[in-house]
């Protein structure tokens, strides 16, 4: 999954057989659903927001709402202010609120791998970057869900 939206195929007839890529999405909702459950079920998460959705005359458009369907799958799921970056980190899942946390979210999965002895060399070059400047990043151990 992709910021709201999943990831679509773009092989054989997809395309010819559904008019809308959306089509597409809402017909595999069921499936999107088990899916992001296996991943996110009893996990500290964050996604766009449905305030932010909403902000931006989303929620009519798009196939679900990223905080629902994280809640719905059983995730735990926490926000801060529209807009502002925010991460959670819970295991080896690293989840960004929005576009404003791309960096600080790369950074976390920048850290993930550095900690793992079989990524070092990669570690070593790149060093283990802070969090983006003005960044909130929320690990399991330390979160506690605001919503």
């Amino acid at each position: 999954m992709c910021g709201t939206t999943p990831r679509l195929p773009y092989c054989g007839n997809t395309q010819r057989d559904f008019a809308e890529p959306w089509d597409f999405a809402a017909r595999h909702n069921e499936q999107t659903s088990r899916t992001l459950a296996s991943l996110v079920q009893g996990k500290s998460v964050t996604g766009f927001a449905n305030s932010e959705a909403e902000a931006v005359r989303l929620t009519d458009v798009v196939p679900f709402l990223a905080e629902e369907m994280l809640k719905q799958c059983g995730g735990i799921y926490s926000k801060t202010r529209d807009w502002q970056s925010y991460v959670v980190v819970d295991g080896n899942l690293v989840t960004g609120q929005n576009p404003a946390s791309s960096e600080a979210a790369a950074k976390a999965v920048l850290r993930q791998l550095a900690s793992r002895p079989e990524v070092m060399s990669i570690g070593a070059s790149i060093g283990t970057p802070a969090a983006g400047a003005g960044a909130s990043v929320v690990s399991r151990e330390t979160h506690n869900p605001s919503t």
